[in-house]
């Protein structure tokens, strides 16, 4: 019995490790302007999202920076600090975007496209928020 099962342990092993192999070769050669099965549009979309979300921390740096500046220089005694109001109003623009693209995604509910179109609007909606942190940024100035 335990030759058995060191025998079946080792294939998981094998194959586990090719897949992971082929996996990341199959990936390198992905181009995401043709990308055609449900795999090649999963990677594509969250090389997009990963790309989105740096811009997005970016974005926000910058937006608080000036939001720390405005305070230290402008805040007047008795008002919320613009930092605090922005840190608040980005914890629930995450938990706001989250929920959104999880019930926008159960437009293929089960399906394979699900994840698909909860990375698509995470990213929409990323692209969109780093947008106004952008304005936000720019406009105490």
């Amino acid at each position: 019995m335990n030759d058995i099962f060191k025998a079946m342990l080792a294939a998981v092993v094998v194959t586990v490790a090719t897949a992971i192999l082929v996996g990341g070769a199959h990936a390198q050669d992905v181009d995401c302007n043709t990308a055609g099965s449900t795999v090649e549009m999963k990677f594509c979309a969250a090389k997009e999202l990963d790309r989105a979300d740096a811009d997005l921390n970016a974005a926000w740096k910058q937006a608080m920076a000036g939001a720390r500046r405005d305070d230290a220089d402008w805040l007047p005694q008795g008002l919320p600090a613009r930092a605090d109001l922005l840190r608040d109003a980005q914890r629930k623009w995450i938990t706001y975007r989250d929920a959104a693209c999880d019930a926008q995604a159960t437009m293929a509910y089960g399906g394979t496209l699900q994840p698909l179109l909860g990375t698509l609007c995470l990213t929409k909606l990323t692209e969109q928020r780093t947008a106004d942190l952008r304005e936000y940024a720019g406009a105490g100035r």
